[in-house]
């Protein structure tokens, strides 16, 4: 070819390329994820219990987004999942979680918008309060589903990979090698929190067939 047709090629090539970069690191398939301590606040979750595949639970999600919407509430709660399997132990269809709405205890002690929660306990869901709890701490920005998938996939994987440490799981105060529940946390548009509780562990055992499981 001319050479300035294969400049051409080599630019239109290398631009792509660039782009191609720039898709998969906002997507963060280039990016890691760090597990350091953390600290769960103190609150109130309103939830409901959730049986059947991790892969399916967008919905649930999408509801009580969908709340806070309508009671204009999106910047003083958050939206909330516990979850208490392994998903590469546990059966799809008998995967638990409990998805739904969370107030932290604010400072200037605001109560609680008695509207909402008033709607929220008429239409299935059900009002815990979770204490302040050390926990296992990361956070992953998103842009989409496809780099919240991808930041979720990281976070379990560097956890699991951590938890087989001995030294990490002394540093960190960590009982054992498995964990009973995780939490994510959505308190802003493109950010998820994660959180694996270290102690109070029983005090997230919300779900329905977990009560008895509930250590004193």
């Amino acid at each position: 070819c001319g050479v300035d047709k294969c400049v051409g090629l080599g630019a239109a090539l290398i631009g792509r390329g660039m782009i191609m970069c720039r898709i998969w690191g906002a997507s963060g398939f280039t990016r890691s994820i760090q597990i350091y301590k953390g600290n769960l606040s103190e609150g109130i979750v309103y939830t409901k219990d959730y049986t059947g595949s991790y892969k399916k639970v967008g919905e649930m999600f999408k509801e009580s987004r969908e709340i806070l919407k309508r009671f204009k509430m999106e910047k003083t709660y958050a939206i909330i999942g516990i979850y208490y399997d392994y998903p590469d132990k546990v059966p799809e269809g008998k995967q638990r979680a409990s998805i739904g709405i969370y107030k932290k205890k604010s400072t200037d002690f605001m109560k609680p918008n008695e509207e909402l929660e008033k709607y929220v306990l008429e239409n299935g869901y059900k009002k815990n309060a979770i204490p302040s709890t050390p926990s296992l701490y990361s956070d992953w920005y998103f842009m989409n589903m496809l780099s919240l998938i991808v930041g979720i996939n990281k976070f379990y994987k560097e956890l699991n990979l951590n938890l087989e440490n001995e030294t990490f799981r002394k540093q960190y105060k960590v009982k054992s090698k498995e964990y009973k529940c995780s939490l994510e946390l959505y308190d802003s548009p493109d950010v998820v929190k994660f959180y694996v509780p270290t102690t109070n562990e029983d005090k997230f055992m919300i779900h329905d067939t977990l009560k008895d499981a509930k250590t004193e």
